[in-house]
């Protein structure tokens, strides 16, 4: 799957809707318009520390593998990966 980034930190309700403290919000290491491979999802329970909701797994711009809110990305190419 092919996601593109809308945004590389959670508004304030994104963050009150997966259940985290909004209040300073966390830039993650992607960039908006970019276009990332799906690893992997992760669906976090309610009351996870970092949240609840989908994750996708991508590999970020420092080249880590990382776990970012579905709601930062649009879909581009839903087809799986190999």
């Amino acid at each position: 799957m092919r996601v593109r980034c809308l945004a590389t930190f959670l508004t304030a309700k994104q963050s009150a809707l997966i259940g985290i403290d909004g209040s300073s919000p966390i830039e993650v290491a992607i960039t908006r318009g970019a276009e990332y491979v799906v690893l992997g999802i992760t669906i976090m329970p309610s009351g996870s520390q970092n949240g609840s909701g989908a994750f996708f797994e991508v590999r970020n711009d420092w080249g880590q593998c990382q776990s970012i809110s579905a709601c930062l990305f649009e879909i581009v190419d839903p087809r799986c990966s190999r």
